[in-house]
């Protein structure tokens, strides 16, 4: 018997077939932990797509990925490097909204990778990446206290000549106890957030994306309005007692070609954008998940790329290219060498121009509000995906416990807290994640398993995708997800690559880095199997079953 349902919030049919023994799309299984998740459709399309823009944090990026990308690759057109990296944005952004569409449950990759590939190459990949992704943002929390507060602070007294701001910020946010109090602060109280209700987490996101965006966008404005010579004056007047700009140039002496291209500049504009797709991960608590999945991805890809692109085009000819070079080989070669006490950022240099505290003050608190949500906006993804391991028992069923009153997974919302939080330690006290995490690397590693995956959907998971609507999707006869599997697989392999070779890039590439990442792959996908052990002894439960057919909302 052959049943036919349309889903009553997106309108998707499916069917599944009843005791034929074909593997069913939905059917009640025993082997979950409950007919239902207990979580609910509640984000909208504009908070699904303000949510990726505030994980790919455009702003923090900004201030981090621009003169990076100089040091490494000197002479670098900055704005034509995230041009180029768009249509591979757009590739995976199309690959993770139509497996979105065929399996729209929260959890992302781990649950079509479970499900189309094998339940452990689900366990290993999604594990890895919620170990490796909180730890890292141990690291963000470290940074939004050393690099966030440490600059907005120096950059206002630099502004207003006040000596004992400088040295008060320098004492406080570079001391490791006030690092860990403040860094720890904001971890609980962004838990906190979440666990009081998705919505209200969002309301709380809204406000800290809206200052983001004002102080960017304001920064924008300042260095459009400008250029070099007017800037090499205000530049001298106020930090002359420092150096001078000239002097900079002359200092740092370097030679380059302008308008370069490299490769490796593509993978770290992709780095500067990712979190692009992370709607994937919370696709089963979007309201109209077409649209939604689409506006949060390929919108995100668009809006990313104009500021990206626009404020580094504002940048290079406000100060000057050689200037911007110059600055960037003192900062990232010779840090001693830059002499000023305020971490060069094109937020500095903006405030500088303004001739205002107030103004200065605003662009400043833009950086801290993209510093704020980089952490949360990451947990809406990595929570899901223990709220999913946990629903399909590969993970203790606790994990899958969600709030009565809040509809929130708070088990897989405290735990990643922790993580994060030893993240922020190991940090602070051991470089743990400076010295051995090559997150990058595994990442893309992880991307490239799940494009693949999404490339074999077709073949090795029929029942599943032709009852989807993205199975009438084909070009010249080949399933559009195969082509643009195939795609994005290539891209993150060169990544993948492209970071492990050049630690420049994606971090630390020594043999620590590669036991650290082989380790994770394995270990994470060996708790499948001993989960499937665990209950097949003990409740008589196949978890198996459970990725023969998309989970239940």
């Amino acid at each position: 018997m052959i049943i036919r349902a349309t889903h009553a919030r997106d309108h998707n049919p499916y069917e599944f077939t009843v005791g034929s023994g074909v593997c069913p799309v939905l059917s009640k299984s025993t082997a979950f932990v409950r007919e239902a998740t207990g979580i609910v459709r509640s984000i909208s399309p504009l908070q699904a797509f303000i949510t990726t823009v505030a994980v790919t944090n455009i702003g923090f990026g900004v201030a981090t990925t621009y003169l990076p990308m100089l040091a490494v690759f000197p002479g670098t057109n900055i704005s034509l490097v995230f041009v180029l990296v768009l249509p591979f944005l757009l590739v995976t952004s199309a690959l993770y909204s139509m497996l979105s569409l065929s399996m729209p449950r929260s959890g992302g990759d781990y649950v079509w990778s479970g499900r189309i590939l094998h339940p452990s190459v689900g366990s290993s990949l999604a594990f890895t990446n919620v170990i490796f992704n909180s730890i890292f943002l141990g690291f963000f929390a470290n940074t939004f206290v050393t690099y966030g507060l440490f600059s907005v602070f120096d950059t206002i007294g630099a502004l207003t000549n006040n000596t004992g701001l400088i040295s008060w910020s320098a004492a406080v946010f570079t001391n490791l106890v006030w690092v860990t109090l403040i860094g720890g602060i904001l971890i609980v109280y962004m838990a906190l957030t979440m666990i009081s209700g998705t919505l209200n987490y969002l309301k709380h996101q809204m406000v800290y994306w809206a200052i983001g965006m004002v102080g960017t966008l304001t920064a924008m404005g300042y260095l459009f309005a400008t250029n070099p010579t007017v800037f090499a004056s205000t530049f001298d007047r106020l930090l002359g007692s420092y150096t001078t700009y000239d002097k900079i140039i002359s200092t740092a002496n370097v030679s380059y070609t302008p308008g370069t291209i490299a490769f490796g500049a593509l993978a770290l504009a992709w780095l500067a954008n990712n979190g692009y797709q992370y709607s994937g991960y919370f696709s089963g608590e979007v309201k109209q998940v077409r649209r939604s999945m689409f506006i949060s991805t390929m919108g995100n890809n668009f809006v990313a790329t104009a500021l990206y692109a626009g404020f580094a085009l504002a940048l290079v000819d406000a100060v000057g290219q050689k200037w911007l070079n110059s600055v960037s080989y003192l900062s990232n070669i010779s840090a001693s060498a830059w002499g000023i006490p305020v971490p060069p950022n094109p937020y500095f240099f903006a405030s500088l121009l303004t001739n205002n505290i107030v103004i200065a003050t605003v662009i400043n608190l833009g950086l801290i509000g993209w510093a704020i949500i980089i952490i949360p906006s990451n947990w809406m993804a990595t929570t899901r995906i223990i709220l999913a391991m946990g629903f399909d028992r590969v993970l203790p069923g606790r994990f899958a416990d969600v709030s009565d009153r809040f509809h929130t997974p708070v088990k897989a919302i405290a735990f990643v807290a922790f993580i994060t939080f030893l993240g922020l330690l190991a940090t602070n006290y051991y470089g743990a994640v400076s010295a051995n995490l090559n997150y990058t690397v595994v990442y893309t590693f992880i991307l490239a398993v799940v494009s693949l995956g999404g490339a074999l959907f077709p073949f090795i998971r029929k029942a599943i995708y032709q009852q989807s609507v993205i199975s009438t999707w084909k070009v010249a006869g080949i399933p559009a997800i195969t082509i643009i599997g195939l795609i994005s697989c290539g891209f993150f392999i060169f990544l993948s690559y492209t970071a492990g070779v050049n630690s420049a890039i994606g971090g630390p590439n020594g043999f620590y880095s590669l036991v650290l990442a082989v380790a994770a792959l394995v270990g994470s996908g060996a708790i499948y199997f001993v989960s499937k052990a665990y209950h097949r002894s003990r409740s008589q439960i196949d978890i198996s079953m459970n990725f023969k057919e998309i989970p239940p909302e």
